[in-house]
């Protein structure tokens, strides 16, 4: 008899959860983890809450919640963009809980190989959930009970999984982090350590200079897409229904063609004319994107953000 995969453990387990954490079944593509890997770990975030209700618990199981009342939006990032979203200087100060956000709560998979935690390989997804202060989100419990989880703060909190089915957790909480500075890597480093409620899952212990790193760049990509998201929606490739399957006594079974943002997007390379001569050339070297505001309107007193996209710089003497 073939062994049952975790997914389906959880599905025969709990068949309401599942349900609630796997409500659209998305397309695997050979370049992703599979679209199964969010379910997973909401459902180990609630199910470890439900019989710990750890304070660490109680971050991931809300975030699965806010997720699931959401209905789990999945982004799929491609691999040129997401390159060239993590050679972009975040904004400088973010107000998150304000932010302008496609949902309160999204997952974002990640193209294999582009973010790799020594210890945990891949990145598979980064995803997050915004709650707020005095706020109730709907969950359901493994027994198919409906609970509501209470958040005494706003709250921002960014889940980072790695192949090994490991998983990171980090989170800004308004009573201390309001506004965030992403722009100076020592900042970001210095906020990555010094956040409240981040743990490794692997060791339930606080980060190592391994995590440190993954979770800066993640946090990075995060940001950056968020902000694509909402300055350029035409860059999503919306997702579209393939069918749906009646079960009798069972959830709908949904199949879909999921989101993707930057299907047709290509790395910029710069060109470099040939200038002859023996003069010493610069290295080839990647030009570092930034967001900016740019003036516009009458006597350009309104502003727009613009994204400035980073670029390949060849030798200046075409070598």
């Amino acid at each position: 008899m073939r062994e049952l995969t975790i997914a389906e453990q959880f599905e025969q387990s709990s068949p309401p959860l599942w349900a609630k954490c796997y409500p659209r079944r998305y397309q695997p593509t050979g370049n992703y983890a599979s679209p199964k890997a969010p379910a997973q770990c909401m459902f180990e975030g609630i199910v470890r809450y439900v019989n710990g209700g750890l304070s660490s618990e109680e971050v991931e199981a809300l975030w699965a919640a806010v997720l699931i009342k959401y209905k789990v939006p999945t982004f799929y990032l491609t691999k040129e963009l997401s390159e060239a979203l993590l050679l972009t200087v975040p904004p400088q100060v973010i107000e998150w809980p304000v932010m302008k956000l496609p949902f309160d709560g999204a997952v974002f998979m990640v193209p294999k190989g582009l973010i790799n935690h020594l210890d945990g390989g891949d990145v598979s997804f980064i995803s997050y959930a915004r709650a707020y202060k005095d706020s109730t989100v709907a969950m359901v419990s493994p027994a198919g009970e409906k609970w509501q989880l209470y958040n005494c703060a706003d709250s921002f909190n960014v889940v980072v999984r790695v192949s090994t089915g490991s998983t990171l957790h980090w989170t800004l909480d308004d009573q201390k982090t309001r506004y965030i500075n992403l722009k100076q890597a020592k900042e970001l480093a210095e906020l990555v350590g010094n956040c409240p409620a981040h743990e490794s899952a692997w060791a339930m212990s606080k980060f190592d200079a391994k995590d440190n790193v993954v979770m800066e760049r993640s946090i990075r990509l995060l940001f950056n897409a968020l902000m694509l998201m909402s300055l350029k929606p035409e860059m999503i490739r919306q997702a579209s229904l393939i069918k749906r399957i009646q079960r009798k006594g069972q959830p709908v079974l949904e199949y879909w063609n999921p989101h993707y943002i930057g299907l047709n997007y290509k790395l910029k390379h710069e060109a470099s004319p040939y200038q002859g001569g023996h003069h010493a050339s610069p290295r080839a070297h990647w030009v570092c994107g930034f967001w900016r505001e740019q003036a516009i309107g009458i006597a350009r007193k309104q502003h727009k953000t613009i994204w400035v996209e980073p670029f390949f710089k060849p030798c200046s003497d075409g070598g």
